[in-house]
């Protein structure tokens, strides 16, 4: 039986990626660590999340944002979709359908070579993959045994569209070579651009490799086996009759006499994938895939140390006393006049006890946005025991230095270097989990959290004006950006709102 790929996370993973609800890790590759998440709905999502080794390029993210950007379009039932990615992401990552069912590098080694009629079966789909993804122009680059999942509908392309974004860094000039020696065509293995016929070269590879268990040219060193894929001959002994042709012109050295992608799914129409059902595969495989479909529950939720009253005050403040609100302006030093100057002022709320009142919002006449009323604001901070939607508080006039975070729980006029909930980040909003609100649309508790369309950075800009809802712990922030500083200021000015989650 092919073992499942799930493997407990580690302490370190992180609780969710871009809101998705890490379950289990999948596997790690060159790029990065892959994880098995949820949605909200239950749906499961693989999730890679790039290496930071690549994370601190330039090059690299500006690359892998128009890579993720085409690969969104690709339109196939051989490809596993993605459905989301977040290249400006402190740590970037990529989310793609989950595929219940093993790569073909396992299914071989734990059952040994595939039929002809399944080799025939997998080549077709794989082909049909390659060509849509051609057609976005993307060039996959490795296509290798375990960048092919085996699902019950038929074979998964994955991991499609993310070696080129690498081969621009320069992690490509220290020993790093985009691609595996193994599948490589003798084009890439000569440094050369890397186009749609190194993909029909691998999938030559890979039939050999399904068929026989064996790779076309030997194992051994990198450098031995390149020099191989170059000049010498593939080594089709014990490749099934059936499939000698078809592999040999997919291997051949010359990119112009390898059958285009379109052309092989032509050649192997009639070995297309039926329908809905594993039968494409042999039985052992076939009574394997249940315990793909079966993955382990989602950990229990972690909670994140908390700040502000919640802690300082302990048993007074668990009691959840609600307060009522005084906001006071404070004003430079130097206003005659008792208004205060065009320098952006800071607006606290400033809290007292007092017996509990329900907190309301209401829209403002000028924006929409949602303004406390004075009476029944609580008390500052995560007060325990308050209902979900509680007004916490509200402050106008944010200066967020760059690299600075906003604690919604612990001073959140005083940005701070670390455990903030949104920060401001290489000229963009940054949080664990964030949602834009639609333009014209109320800021209320209840809008942010019916608003599921998660990211974890928005461009400042973009941001400017717009109204954002910041998921934290226990806390929900509505952030406003009313300024982005201009020449070397390098600070953004915000308005703030804040409730009990």
């Amino acid at each position: 039986m092919v073992n499942p790929p799930f493997t407990p996370l580690a302490p370190e993973d992180p609780p969710e990626i871009g809101g998705y609800r890490l379950v289990a890790r999948l596997g790690a590759g060159g790029m990065g660590q892959v994880y098995l998440a949820s949605t909200q709905s239950g749906r499961l999502l693989a999730v890679k999340v790039i290496r930071a080794e690549y994370t601190g390029d330039p090059e690299f993210r500006r690359r892998f944002q128009q890579e993720v950007a085409a690969v969104l379009r690709v339109q196939s039932l051989y490809t596993a979709p993605v459905v989301d990615a977040d290249p400006h992401s402190r740590t970037p990552w990529l989310a793609t359908a989950y595929v219940p069912g093993p790569s073909l590098d396992k299914a071989v080694a734990q059952h040994g070579p595939l039929p002809p009629q399944t080799v025939l079966t997998m080549v077709c789909g794989v082909a049909e993959a390659l060509q849509a993804i051609h057609t976005v122009q993307v060039v996959h680059r490795d296509l290798k045994p375990s960048n092919v999942l085996l699902s019950p509908e038929g074979p998964r392309v994955i991991d499609f569209g993310i070696a080129k974004a690498v081969d621009a860094t320069p992690l490509t000039g220290t020993g790093i070579r985009i691609g595996t020696p193994l599948f490589m065509a003798p084009e890439q293995a000569l440094g050369h651009p890397a186009a749609p016929p190194v993909d029909v070269f691998a999938l030559g590879g890979l039939a050999l490799f399904a068929a026989t268990g064996r790779t076309p040219f030997g194992e051994g060193p990198d450098p031995a086996v390149l020099y191989r894929v170059v000049h010498d001959e593939p080594q089709l002994d014990g490749c099934p009759p059936e499939l000698r042709d078809l592999i040999a012109r997919c291997l051949a050295k010359d990119p112009a006499h390898r059958p285009t992608p379109r052309a092989l799914v032509a050649e192997l129409e009639r070995y297309a994938q039926p329908g809905p059902g594993p039968e494409w595969l042999p039985p052992p495989l076939t009574h394997a895939l249940p315990a793909y479909a079966a993955p382990p529950s989602p950990p229990p939720a972690r909670t994140r140390r908390t700040f502000g009253l919640g802690v300082v005050a302990g048993a007074a403040v668990a009691a959840a006393v609600v307060a009522a609100t005084a906001t006071a302006m404070l004003i430079r030093p130097g206003a005659a006049d008792g208004t205060p100057l065009a320098q952006p002022a800071t607006t606290v709320t400033v809290t007292q006890q007092a017996p509990a009142t329900t907190a309301t919002t209401g829209p403002s006449p000028d924006t929409g946005e949602s303004t406390p009323s004075p009476e029944g604001t609580a008390t500052e901070g995560s007060v325990a025991g308050a209902k979900a939607g509680t007004l916490l508080g509200t402050y106008k006039g944010i200066n967020v230095t760059r690299y600075y975070e906003v604690n919604f729980t612990d001073d959140p006029t005083h940005p701070t270097e670390n455990d903030g909930d949104v920060g401001y980040s290489s000229s963009g909003l940054r949080a664990d989990k964030m949602a834009v609100l639609d333009s014209g649309q109320i800021g209320t508790f209840q809008a942010c959290v019916d608003n599921t369309k998660y990211m974890d950075y928005y461009d400042v800009d973009q941001a400017k004006g717009r109204l954002v809802c910041v998921f934290g712990q226990s806390t929900i922030g509505l952030v406003k950006v009313t300024k982005v500083s201009e020449g070397d200021s390098n600070y953004i000015t915000m308005d703030l709102t804040v409730w009990q989650r």
